[in-house]
């Protein structure tokens, strides 16, 4: 494990301490039986109730889950020297997904509390800084297998790899950018209009993207020079 794995390592294991620190303290003030919401509709109302176990463990679970993956995953990657030029984008990437997994950890610790967070504004503003994070790091990853937008042709073409990666790290911002928006305004409609026309759309443009750049890149794997 590199250097940069292993910061991001230890600040994963401070949040998820913390995580668990938090659950133990609200544990002892929520009465047993009492519903706690664990899940939000696009209008930012509960639409599911869950027990004092599930609203308390489950996010600290699912935390050290993906921590244990995101430290054993490098273990696999077969483009190790790749891997290891991306590894700065791969920890910076590793700890603003359990950043993230700690926010929502608040909102439901301190709804369960009494003390609701606005979900309308809070969950679309963290996952839009979740993109422009992401964004912000996918032009600095090199192929690999683990990390980045895998497709067919930027796994077998170094420049589509590259170009779909600038391309795509400005499109994540850029979505990242609306979803912190939607949060601000308080917007259901931006809200909706992006995660149901601006995901997929993004998602398209991407592949064919990649494809195109594959197309024209006379380096690609299988490609007779022109």
């Amino acid at each position: 494990m590199g250097e940069k794995q292993r910061i991001a390592l230890t600040l994963s294991a401070f949040l998820v301490v913390a995580m668990f620190v938090l659950s133990a303290w609200a544990w002892l003030l929520i009465p047993p039986d009492q519903p706690i919401p664990v899940h939000w509709g696009i209008d930012g109302q509960p639409d599911r109730y869950g027990s004092k176990a599930e609203a308390m463990l489950v996010t600290p679970l699912l935390a050290v889950l993906i921590t244990a993956v995101f430290a054993f995953i490098p273990r696999l990657e077969s483009r190790k020297e790749n891997f290891a030029a991306s590894s700065r984008a791969y920890a910076v990437m590793w700890v603003a997904v359990i950043t993230f997994l700690g926010a929502v950890h608040v909102v439901l610790v301190s709804t369960a509390l009494g003390t609701p967070i606005d979900v309308l504004v809070v969950m679309p503003a963290a996952v839009g800084l979740l993109f422009i994070v992401i964004g912000s790091e996918l032009g600095h990853t090199k192929s690999n297998h683990f990390m980045g937008i895998r497709t067919p042709w930027t796994l077998s073409s170094e420049l589509s790899w590259e170009y779909t990666h600038r391309f795509g790290g400005r499109a994540f911002m850029t979505e990242g950018a609306l979803l912190l928006l939607a949060g601000l305004l308080r917007s259901e409609a931006l809200l909706l209009a992006v995660l149901v026309v601006g995901t997929p759309l993004m998602i398209a443009i991407l592949i064919l993207y990649s494809y195109v750049t594959w197309k024209n890149d006379p380096n690609r794997s299988g490609a007779t020079p022109r």
